[in-house]
Order: structure tokens, then sequence, then C-alpha cells
């Protein structure tokens, strides 16, 4: 059979049957589009999250005392830069703050002026005492609490601090996810309470990347009493965490596009007289059982792959044009300030194909055993 007439065919019997499979496009174009919407999420927050941390020293070393974290002794940087191998040891300044008269909490992150926390962004180059970088979310904050340009800080003995706003951090920063407020060090040490001799934590960095755990080992020798956290556990907790939530989502898809494929299954089963008719008369007209098991296949294929194809375009649409309501929440979470975030547009390939199959294959094997029923119907039975 010639193929032109034959697609021309399919989809003039697409055409005249459109009421009897307009129903399934749709289902499984929502299926796909809430599949894609999940799964882009993840893989923008999973991107984000990489490149936040490019630049993040290879270790983190925190002081525990009772279960608190408690500051560590400046002095503690010259121990670390001794140790053969290390780059640099750097001392962080920040804290978490509690909004007064609201349960929300913020983090207080001080920087110096040849610390660079994003870039591109010129602001942050030029903080001077009482001026800070704050996220969208925490100006809104702000705002509906009558801060127009100043927000007061209060130290912990009561001191009353007055900040100015000097900027916006960018909604597409996934440090913009984390209620963070950016300004000099010394005024997040007023704030939080940070004596001039101590840091939060600190920072290590080690060139040649071969020898992480031979420093990690000399690192924990060194300060028996501190917390050493390797950065590649902690983008691999983040992974297993993302990987988690996207795992329990892909569960309960499978058992819903299951429990729809297995009425898919009975509703092609079941064909009726019209459609046994017209398989009558195209085997009347020298149309064999391959002929017609192709013909319904292909008319299958179509209308699963537009339904991917648009479910896709309308994911794509959710998460990177709309932000992704309601579902970024899962991943955000619904406690502290409302997140406002511009997710990155990153697509995985080889997942896009992999949700692709994952659709298709049962989709079509559903309809193959109806299909085949179908085509060897007896034709002077059916035209009855």
């Amino acid at each position: 059979m010639s193929k032109i007439p034959f697609f021309n065919f399919v989809i003039l019997d697409l055409h005249k049957h459109r009421s009897r499979d307009i129903g399934v496009f749709f289902i499984s174009t929502a299926f796909v589009t809430l599949l894609c919407s999940f799964l882009f999420l993840s893989s923008s927050l999973q991107y984000s999250l990489k490149n936040a941390l490019v630049n993040e020293g290879d270790f983190i070393i925190q002081k525990f005392r009772g279960g608190h974290n408690i500051d560590i002794e400046k002095e503690s940087l010259k121990k670390i830069e001794k140790i053969r191998g290390v780059y640099k040891a750097k001392g962080r300044v920040y804290g978490r703050y509690h909004l007064l008269n609201s349960s929300y909490f913020i983090t207080i992150w001080g920087i110096d002026s040849d610390e660079k926390i994003l870039s591109g962004l010129t602001q942050q180059d030029q903080l001077e005492n009482n001026t800070m970088l704050i996220s969208p979310s925490f100006q809104k904050y702000m705002q509906k609490h009558y801060f127009k340009e100043y927000y007061h800080f209060f130290s912990p003995e009561g001191k009353k601090i007055k900040v100015k706003t000097e900027a916006l951090l960018p909604k597409n920063s996934f440090i913009s996810l984390s209620d963070i407020v950016i300004t000099n060090s010394n005024t997040a040490r007023d704030i939080i309470g940070t004596k001039e001799d101590y840091f939060s934590d600190i920072t290590v960095f080690v060139p040649n990347k071969s020898e992480l755990d031979t420093i990690k080992y000399k690192l924990k020798s060194l300060f028996f009493d501190a917390l050493v956290i390797d950065k590649r556990d902690l983008i691999n907790s983040y992974e297993n965490f993302f990987n988690f939530k996207s795992g329990i989502f892909l569960l309960l898809y499978m058992i819903v596009i299951f429990t729809f494929m297995l009425l898919l299954y009975q509703r092609f089963t079941v064909a009726n007289s019209s459609q046994k008719r017209d398989v009558a008369i195209l085997k009347m007209v020298g149309w064999s059982v391959g002929d017609i098991i192709k013909l319904k296949l292909t008319q299958s294929l179509m209308i699963g792959v537009l339904a991917f194809v648009i479910g896709v375009i309308l994911a794509y649409i959710y998460v990177y044009y709309l932000n992704a309501p309601f579902l970024s929440q899962i991943f955000l979470g619904f406690n502290g300030l409302p997140k406002e975030y511009i997710f990155y547009p990153y697509i995985n390939k080889l997942l896009l194909f992999e949700i692709f199959l994952l659709f298709i294959i049962p989709y079509l094997l559903s309809q193959l055993v109806p299909i085949w029923k179908i085509a060897i119907t007896d034709p002077t039975e059916a035209v009855k």
C-alpha cells in the first residue's frame, strides 16, 4: 500500500471519529503535562543548586557544643592554612534572625569587600556598614510592614540597627530562595552577635581534588570537636532529597497511568458496531489484518505523540513562564516567607526521552490486543 494514500486515510479516519478519541487525547495530555512539570522543576532546581555551589569551599568546618552550633575562633584559619594541600581557608559570618511579630526567620549573611556571592551583581562590591542586599520575598515582607528603604534589626543585646536596602537579589539566583539578607560583615556581626575574633564557620578550598579525602582526614584530626562537611556529601544529600520527592511522585504517576491504561484496554476491547463495520468494509475492499493493525496503531501513535508534544509544551510554560504555582511549594516548602523564584530553563534531553518511552510504550501496548481482536473480526458477522 502506498504511504501517501495510507496516511491520508489515517488522518481522514481520525477526523471522522474525533469525538471517540478526544477524551483519550486530553487525559493523555494531562498525564504528560503533570509528569513533565514535576521533572522539569526538579531538574531546574538541581542545576541551579550545582551552579550555586561551584564557587563554594570544598569543606565547611562547624563547631558544636551541647548540640548547638557555636562560633569558631579566628586563630583556626592559620592552623588550617598550614595543612599541605590547602589553598585557602576563609571564615564566614552568618546566622538566623527571627523577624519580630511573625513566625518567619531570615538568614543574615555578612561578606567582605573582596567576597563575591553572585557574579554580575555590582552592588555587592560597594556594601558599606548598615546597607544590605535583600531577596524579593523579604522586600515584600518589608513593604507589608511599612518599611520602605530601611529595616530596623535588633542585636541580641536589644540595640536597634537601622539598615538600608541597597539592591534586590535577582529572582533567578538560587540564593534568593533562602530568605537571605546580604550585608557588610561588620553589620552582620552586630545583628547576630558574632564577636570580632570569631566566625560562624570556616570554608576550606583545596585545588587538587585528588587530595580531598586526605585533607578531610587531617581536618578531622585537627578539629576533634568540630564537624567537617564535605561539599560532595552536601551535593549528594540535595540530589537525594530531590530524587526522593521525584521518586514518590513517579510511583504515584505509575499507579495512575497503569489504571488509565487498564481503562483504555477495556475501552478498546469493547468495540462498538461502528468500529466493527468500518473494519469489515476495509477487509472487503482488500485490506489485510496487518494493514488494519497498522492503521489503528498509526492512529494511536499519532494521538500519543501529539499528546506528548502538547503536554511537554504546556509543562514548559507552566514551570518556566508561570513559575509552577503550587507545585513549586512541594520542593521549596510552605514554611517561611513566600518564595519568589524564576526557574532556570534546564531540560535533561535523556530524561525527556525516558518520559516519552515511559508514556508511549504503555499507551500502545494497552491497545495492541484490542486492535488485533477488531482486525480479525469476521466481516460477514460485522455488517449484519
